[in-house]
């Protein structure tokens, strides 16, 4: 009996261990509501390709909106592709949003994998910007220097 009373602590003790190890934080879901006034988009049809290992600007994929007066406001931004990644195992192509100089949470997004070819996307919402003009623009890369392309794309940034 004391042996399976031991064994029970142990395993209780883990989940524990486990459950308190969850939840952090900046690992919640957030939930926000807004309202959109404006939008501006951009879209193109036109093969692009990177090998670079560092952040670069996407071809066509910027807009620079303008934040009305008043409060401070979140913007949310939407990228779609048909992309692919062909060329190094084990290689992933990410992208990311750029508002100014400063990378919008989540920060790198593994966008595509080695190998694989198709429809992608994501959505960002920033932190609430002040009153004023902003470029927000698409970056990408790879890890390993494949050939990550997209093809149809767009960019639309909804605003107030």
């Amino acid at each position: 009996m004391q042996r399976y009373q031991r064994r029970s602590v142990a395993v209780a003790g883990l989940a524990l261990a486990l459950v308190a190890g969850q939840g952090h934080p900046a690992d919640a879901a957030n939930s926000r509501t807004g309202s959109i006034t404006k939008f501006s988009g951009v879209d193109e049809i036109v093969e692009a390709c990177t090998t670079t290992t560092i952040y670069a600007n996407m071809p066509a994929m910027s807009r620079t909106v303008t934040v009305g007066a008043g409060a401070a406001s979140s913007v949310v931004v939407t990228f779609s592709a048909a992309a692919s990644l062909f060329g190094e195992a084990f290689d992933t192509g990410f992208v990311r949003l750029r508002i100014g100089n400063s990378t919008v949470p989540p920060g790198d997004i593994p966008f595509i994998g080695q190998g694989q070819r198709g429809a992608q996307s994501f959505a960002w919402e920033s932190a609430p910007l002040t009153p004023g003009n902003y470029t927000i623009r698409v970056q990408w890369r790879t890890d390993l220097g494949s050939s990550f392309c997209v093809d149809a794309r767009s960019l639309t940034v909804l605003h107030k």
